[in-house]
């Protein structure tokens, strides 16, 4: 009895002492796999998206129907490349968005061509592996996923929660809807200058970084 007890101790402090150390996982903690491809969600990442509630347990879709699409994509620089630097030697970086199992093979092969064509992405990092706080206020400018959220101004589940919906760019790509008073609403704010004009060209406007050119 004495010995079950011990043993039942240690495990609730290696539950807490685990729980605090994801509380202080971030960006920079956020490691891609090596290759390209599809993966299996990890034990570990799971335990992380029910920390920060990326992960609910109403929600729709669970670990097991969830796989991360890991990509190779050019970043969005501030500057451009010099005209004597190759577009080759702009390094690539590696991300991952997490969605749906069954369209996974289809969002690989997406993020290929988007890839090939060099269309710019700032970042790509699966919304678990930012704080709270981070994801509040809504100034990040990170390509996502899976996100078990309800919809923007309302409380069906968004198609974030189900895997298929992805945010490319969200600052250069805002989302713009109608509130409940009739209010326009932009997110992110900082969209709000600059990016709200959706037309590719128009006069006085410079062509956008994230815009794909065909």
């Amino acid at each position: 009895m004495y010995k079950k007890a011990i043993a039942a101790i240690a495990g609730l402090v290696l539950f807490a002492c685990t729980k605090d150390q994801d509380r202080n996982i971030n960006v920079n903690d956020f490691e891609p796999e090596a290759k390209v491809g599809i993966y299996d969600i990890s034990q570990e990442d799971c335990e992380l998206m029910k920390l920060r509630q990326v992960l609910r347990n109403s929600s729709p879709i669970g670990c097991e129907r969830l796989k991360r699409v890991v990509l190779n994509y050019a970043p969005l620089l501030d500057t451009p490349a010099q005209d004597n630097v190759g577009i080759e030697a702009v390094l690539y970086r590696r991300g991952a968005v997490v969605v749906l199992d069954i369209v996974a093979e289809s969002v690989l092969s997406l993020f290929g061509e988007v890839y090939r064509s060099r269309f710019p992405i700032q970042s790509a990092i699966p919304v678990e592996y930012f704080t709270l706080q981070q994801r509040i206020a809504d100034d990040r400018n990170n390509t996502l996923a899976f996100d078990s959220r309800p919809i923007t101004g309302g409380s069906r589940w968004s198609e974030h929660a189900y895997g298929v919906a992805i945010d490319i760019n969200p600052l250069q790509n805002p989302y713009l809807y109608i509130d409940k008073h009739t209010r326009a609403k932009v997110i992110p704010k900082d969209a709000t200058e600059g990016y709200l004009n959706r037309a590719k060209f128009r006069p006085g406007k410079p062509t956008r970084m994230g815009c794909l050119k065909m």
